[in-house]
This record gives C-alpha cells, sequence and structure tokens, in this order.
C-alpha cells in the first residue's frame, strides 16, 4: 500500500505536457472555457439549424408513441437525416419476429466481440505498461448511447494511450463499459463494477473519456465524483473533457460547467429532432417503427445517410384486413380480446406485429391496435413525452397535454370513423374487462355470459355486478356485498343460469308475439329514409358542444388535482369516467355523420319475418351452446334490444331463499329490428320503446295459481266464481289474491274495503 501511495505521489508531481496529449495549464483553463461560453452565446441568439436530421448521442430525445410508432435513433456522428426503418412487407409470408433468446444472443455476441476488440488493444498496451510495477494503478470506463455506435474500443484506445502517457497501469480486468445504455441511468452493468473496484481499493486512479460517457445529468456527475475522489480517495480524469481532480483549485469548476454543458446540449437537440420528424410526418415519410397494417414503400432514387431507401408511408393490403378484421370482431361479433388474441395466434398466415419478441400476439397488441387513431386517418405525433425518473432508475411515457403534431391523412385511412369509435367506447365501457377463470369442472352452461356487464344496480351509480358467490354461479354487487345485510339495496344474489334462461325467453316472447311487428318495422324504416335526406344540423352541433364541454371538464380536472395521493387517485378515476363518456359521444357523433352519408334500406315484411326468426333462433343456439360465435351473437343482440342497461331492485324478503330480483329495461326491439334489416347503424324509435319487468324467480305452483287468480280478478269476476273456476276454496282464494299482489309489489283490497271505497258516503266524504 505504501508502494502505491509513492507512486501516487510521484505521478502528481509529474507535470503534464502536450506530448502526453494534454493541454498546459493556462490551455486547459481558457481553452473549454472559452469554446463553450462561445458555444452557448451562439446558440442563444441564433439557434442552430438542423435540415431534417439529428444529433450525435441524444440521450432521452427519442420518444415512444403509445400508437407504436418510435421516432428514429440517432445518427452515429454528425448531423444528418434520421434513420430509416425498412421493414419487410407482409405480403409475401408471416413476419418473423425477434425472440428474446435470438436479442439476448445478439447483445451476448456483440459484448463478446467488444471484449476481444478491447483485449487486443490492452495487449498492445500491456508490452510496455505491464512491466512498470510501480506505477499508479488505474481503471477505465466507457459507455456510449445507441445501438449505431460501438465506439467502445476508440474510447479505450484514447485512455490507455492517455494512461501509457502518464505512468498510468491499467490492468485487463478493471476495464469496464456498458453497451447501448442511456446516460441518465444510475444502475448500469458497467457502471456497478467499477464502483466495486474502487471501493474494494483495487485502483488509485479512475480514467474516464469524457463527462458525458459517465452521465448526462449535471447532478450525478458531481455526485459520483465527489464520492469517488473524497470518500474513495481516488483520483478521477476526463481525458478529453481537462478534468482532473489533482488540479485542486480549478477542477471543480471545469467539472460543473462540463457537466452543465452536457446536458444543455441534451435539451437543445429536442426541438431540432420532434422538428424533423414533424416534417417527415407531413410528407409521409418513414421514420423509426411504423404501426401494424402500414409498410414502408422505397422512394426511387433518394436514399437515406446509410445509404438505404427513404420510404414513404402506405398501407400494407394483408396486415389492413387484419386491422379491419380485429375491429369487425370486436365491434361487430362482439368477441373478447382473448378471443380475438386466440384467433390470431391460431392462423400462421396473419403477420406479426411490430416490436414483438415473444413471436405471437398478444393482448396488449390487440388492445393497441383498436386503439390507434392512425387506422381512421388521424397521424398523431408526439402524444406522450419521455420523462426519467431518478429514484426509479427508468423512463416512462407520460401523456402531454396536447400532441406536438396532428395530421389527417385519409388516405391512410383504415377503418371508418364509425366503427373505431363503437371500438373506442366499448373499451373505455369494458374498463374492467369480462375474462375470468375457466370452471374447475368444465361446466360453462352453468355460468353464462351473456349478461356480464349488462345488469347494474342503480342505487349505486349504475355499478355493474361481478361474478362471485360459491363456484362462480351467482352475480353480486360489489358495493351491496360490502355493506350490513339489512341495508343492502341488493340483498339476494341472481343466479346466471336462471337470469339468462328467463330473460332470453321473454325478449323470444316478444320477437314472436306481434303480428303487427314486420309492418310497424318497415314504417320505422321508410320514415328514416325519408329523414336522412333532410337531415337535422341541429342534432350533430348539439354533440359536438357536449364533446368540447367534456374535454373541458378533463382539462380543468387534470390541472386542479390535488397534491395528496387521495385527490389524485380521485382525479384518476374522475378523468377515467369522463373519458368513457367522450368515447360514447364520439361515437355517436360519427354514427349521426355517417349516417347523413347512407341511406337506409327498406326492407319487406317478409325480410323482415326473417330476421326475427334468425335473432330468435340465435339467442336460443347461445344457451345452449358453447361456442364463442354463438354467444358473441347473442350477445349483441341482448345489448341492442335492451340498450346495454339492465337495472334491478330487491324483491320479496330480505331473507335466506325469502327474496328475488327484479329486472327493469327499456326494451328497444323495434330499433334493432330496424337498424338490422336496413343496414344503418342505428334507428332510435322512442315511441317504440317499453318498460319491461321480470323477475329473476322460477314460478312455483301456488304463484301460477295465484297469476291466474289475479288474471279472473282483474276480469271482473267474482271470488265465488274465481273458486268454480279453480276449483278451491273461498279462503284459498283470498290467499291466491294476497300472495299474487305480494308478487307484484302491491297492496291487497279486499272487497269489504273496495265496497266503503266505491260507496256514495265515501265519495261524499272524499270531497
Amino acid at each position: 500500500m505504501r508502494h502505491k501511495f509513492r507512486a501516487k505521489k510521484r505521478l502528481r508531481k509529474r507535470p503534464l505536457t502536450r506530448k502526453a496529449g494534454w493541454y498546459s495549464a493556462n490551455q486547459r483553463t481558457t481553452g473549454p472555457i472559452c469554446v463553450w461560453l462561445l458555444l452557448i452565446a451562439l446558440y442563444l441568439s441564433n439557434p442552430i439549424k438542423v435540415c431534417g436530421a439529428t444529433i450525435n448521442d441524444i440521450d432521452g430525445a427519442c420518444e415512444i408513441s403509445p400508437n407504436q410508432v418510435h421516432l428514429a435513433t440517432p445518427a452515429s456522428k454528425g448531423y444528418g437525416s434520421p434513420v430509416v426503418a425498412d421493414l419487410p412487407s407482409a405480403a409475401t409470408s408471416r413476419r418473423r419476429s425477434r425472440r428474446k433468446q435470438e436479442l439476448d444472443n445478439q447483445r451476448a455476441a456483440l459484448r463478446q466481440r467488444t471484449e476481444d476488440e478491447i483485449s487486443r488493444i490492452h495487449a498492445e498496451y500491456w508490452r510496455t505498461a505491464g512491466q512498470h510495477r510501480d506505477w499508479a494503478v488505474g481503471t477505465a470506463y466507457a459507455r456510449y448511447s445507441t445501438r449505431f455506435q460501438e465506439s467502445i474500443g476508440d474510447q479505450i484506445r484514447s485512455l490507455l494511450e492517455f494512461a501509457l502517457a502518464n505512468r498510468i497501469r491499467v490492468p485487463r480486468e478493471l476495464i469496464f463499459f456498458d453497451l447501448a445504455v442511456r446516460g441518465a441511468k444510475n444502475r448500469r452493468t458497467g457502471l456497478d463494477e467499477l464502483r466495486h473496484a474502487l471501493k474494494s481499493r483495487k485502483a488509485s486512479v479512475l480514467l474516464l473519456f469524457a463527462t458525458n460517457r459517465l452521465f448526462r445529468k449535471t447532478y450525478r456527475t458531481l455526485e459520483f465524483v465527489d464520492s469517488v475522489h473524497q470518500q474513495l480517495r481516488a483520483r478521477c480524469i476526463f481525458v478529453k473533457s481537462g478534468v482532473d481532480t489533482d488540479d485542486r483549485d480549478r477542477w471543480e469548476g471545469l467539472l460543473h460547467l462540463a457537466a452543465i454543458m452536457d446536458q444543455f446540449v441534451v435539451r437543445m437537440g429536442i426541438a431540432h429532432i420532434h422538428a424533423a420528424h414533424e416534417g417527415m410526418l407531413i410528407k409521409q415519410l418513414v421514420f423509426g417503427t411504423i404501426s401494424f397494417g402500414y409498410c414502408g414503400r422505397p422512394i426511387p432514387g433518394e436514399l437515406t445517410r446509410k445509404n438505404k431507401p427513404r420510404c414513404e408511408i402506405a398501407v400494407d393490403d394483408r396486415a389492413a384486413e387484419v386491422v379491419r378484421s380485429i375491429f369487425q370482431w370486436y365491434v361487430h361479433d362482439r368477441l373478447e380480446i382473448i378471443d380475438i388474441l386466440r384467433r390470431l395466434n391460431a392462423d400462421p398466415a396473419v403477420p406479426l406485429p411490430p416490436k414483438t419478441t415473444v413471436g405471437r400476439w398478444t393482448r396488449l397488441a390487440v388492445r393497441s391496435v383498436l386503439q390507434n387513431t392512425r387506422y381512421r386517418g388521424l397521424w398523431r405525433y408526439g402524444v406522450c413525452e419521455s420523462v426519467f425518473l431518478p429514484d426509479d432508475d427508468y423512463v416512462c411515457q407520460r401523456p402531454r397535454a396536447a400532441p406536438l403534431k396532428e395530421v389527417q391523412l385519409d388516405e391512410l385511412r383504415i377503418v371508418d370513423d364509425a366503427l373505431w369509435f363503437a371500438a373506442a367506447e366499448r373499451i373505455a365501457r369494458d374498463k374492467q374487462g369480462r375474462g375470468g377463470r375457466s370452471p374447475k369442472d368444465g361446466d360453462s352452461t352453468a355460468r353464462p355470459k351473456l349478461l356480464n356487464g349488462l345488469l347494474v344496480c342503480p342505487q349505486h351509480d349504475d355499478q355493474r355486478l361481478y361474478v362471485g358467490g360459491p363456484f362462480g354461479r351467482v352475480m353480486v354487487c360489489p358495493i351491496c356485498r360490502a355493506m350490513p345485510a339489512a341495508d343492502r339495496p341488493l340483498y339476494t344474489m341472481l343466479n346466471r343460469q336462471l337470469a339468462t334462461e328467463l330473460l332470453i325467453t321473454q325478449i323470444i316472447g316478444l320477437i314472436h308475439a306481434d303480428a303487427e311487428l314486420d309492418q310497424q318495422i318497415v314504417n320505422v324504416c321508410e320514415q328514416a329514409a325519408v329523414a336522412a335526406q333532410c337531415p337535422d344540423p341541429t342534432a350533430i352541433k348539439h354533440l359536438q358542444q357536449e364533446l368540447i364541454a367534456c374535454m373541458r371538464t378533463i382539462d380543468l380536472t387534470r390541472r386542479t388535482a390535488g397534491s395528496t395521493a387521495e385527490d389524485q387517485q380521485q382525479a384518476e378515476t374522475t378523468i377515467r369516467d369522463l373519458q368513457g363518456e367522450a368515447a360514447g359521444l364520439r361515437s355517436e357523433l360519427a354514427r349521426l355523420q355517417l349516417q347523413q352519408q347512407q341511406l337506409p334500406r327498406v326492407p319487406t315484411c317478409g325480410e323482415v319475418q326473417a330476421l326475427r326468426n334468425r335473432m330468435a333462433s340465435r339467442l336460443l343456439a347461445a344457451f345452449e351452446s358453447n361456442d364463442i360465435e354463438v354467444i358473441a351473437q347473442a350477445r349483441r343482440i341482448l345489448e341492442l334490444v335492451t340498450g346495454g342497461r339492465i337495472a334491478l331492485e330487491q324483491q320479496g324478503l330480505r331473507e335466506p331463499k325469502r327474496g328475488w330480483l327484479r329486472a327493469r329495461y327499456r326494451c328497444q326491439l323495434i330499433s334493432a329490428l330496424s337498424a338490422e334489416s336496413s343496414g344503418a347503424a342505428h334507428l332510435s324509435n322512442a315511441d317504440g320503446e317499453i318498460e319491461m319487468i321480470l323477475d329473476f324467480r322460477r314460478p312455483s305452483e301456488f304463484d301460477l295459481k295465484a297469476e291466474n287468480a289475479r288474471v279472473f280478478k282483474v276480469d271482473g269476476r267474482t271470488n265465488r266464481e274465481i273458486m268454480a273456476e279453480l276449483g278451491c276454496s273461498r279462503s284459498m282464494v283470498t290467499k291466491l289474491l294476497k300472495h299474487a299482489a305480494f308478487l307484484r309489489g302491491e297492496t291487497y283490497i279486499d272487497g269489504r274495503t273496495l265496497r266503503h271505497q266505491r260507496s256514495p258516503r265515501s265519495k261524499l266524504a272524499n270531497e
């Protein structure tokens, strides 16, 4: 140890000469300062203009859009055009993705090549330095940010040349590096190994190429150097930045200035990169990874800086068909995302989404397709911004208040607005999902999913019922279950199989009940065809005003969110609900605009009759089948007929097996049949809506007799006549009438009270 400190002391006394590749005492103080101050003054007076290019090694400048359009990786040297990604078209075969194992193998191969290059450089250096045991022991660290640089060998060569000229002995095992790691990160493999070596006192000198190779954050650079120099008492040298901690009078000021300049240069280039990419978006040029459904079409005669053909964005016909199928399955066929996922992975001819590493479609990929605004022609750039979290040591994507650029490109449209907004409305409505677990006994018919998401508790702001109870056979309101039993608005748990059977039976009865229903639907379609030729402009204007007010409320909630965690959580919940409401308004607005463009078709009575029979058969088949497509078709019919909302209320006693739930919904059968038969998106008919009531309980023999007795009583028959008709005693008739009134939630009035109310004396007293 004494030998090392004597060598270090001799090293400090040795003057740094120009022969050693170093500045003189005056030059290393005034030279860098003048250059940096000049650059700052030039930038503040006249910002640097970059012609469609990016800046070398800009950490944190690239952003990732939620629409899977990633910005170009900065070029390796100087200024130039952004790197153009040449993606293979999906028109030939299924695009092969890079699996995680392949990526790991590529990283391992790159690291091995770098290790071999460093070993060759160090072997040449060690022929001279290895003979001098009295030199100070040093360690070296190098890093680069982007995968196109690969400059570790050049950095290490410069560091070892400086070490040889300044009598520093750097063993091979004390050379550390990081490949393609951003400078803002604090936890890196090579940097952590360097820290361990310094804490173990294996070296007394730390060699770094420049301040920006250590960190891109000023406070992190200062903290690291101060820790190494003051606590570990090691000497830090930034070879190309002119900073040496042995220069006691000036090293702190020079380090501050160099670190600030590094961070300033990073921020200085971001605006130019954004401007360059916005220009490429307007010109419909490819940059980075493009969304699924599009491809790059080479432009003849135009090349990038990497001598690759410049490409323009074009629709990939085969992948576009997959996108349309996804929207069709989700909106019209009412399939769940997991079912769409299984279909895509089952077909080997379906192209894979870009940037996938698992070799298959995922739930996130399908959801990203459904939420991608580019498919309706709206291309948005800079929706999110990259924000580095120092404590978590990673970069997250946070949405901006407004995108940096929005361009409407109808020639790149894949789906229409009505279909896209219908998908967005369903995603916002079904944010909790309806996946669930598979039944252990394999009996799915006892747990039908047709009513999932339709049943609500009106006492708790239309809280949707969840699957619960023993073996998942019932549905409950989660808020009601958290309340005391005596205070629950919905006390009884709803049997899923019974509720589905009774609701389907009632709707099938409505479909076949009215013989004049066919002509009513034809009349509604004729009125809609006439109204479509003279649209009401106030309806669209009213929806636009509501949408603007909703977006203003969302913006106000974001700006006025409290500082506490509870306030922020409440603000997030409010914003999520408002976004769902805005999605519904956009969907209705798109539907009205599409309705103005397409005239409804007027069907015949025979076509309406065939449609009624198909709807009834689909509902009946869904109750007895486990086929996903059959269930999805029946689910769509239920949503059209019930309006997507069935309110529940408690009936009977609040005791086990003594109560039941009653359903109320607005039957929109005429609107549903009119829309299906005319081909229109939706035909509203408020006059044809009927409020339906359905008790979710299987009637007993006593209930049927009570209902028959009530019908006879309504027809004007006496109790004696009802007794003779039903073949029971007179007291039993009274019990049946009381029970019928109890089932309907009414108060039973006996004959004596009824005669008293109808008497002239009672009428005179009431007057």
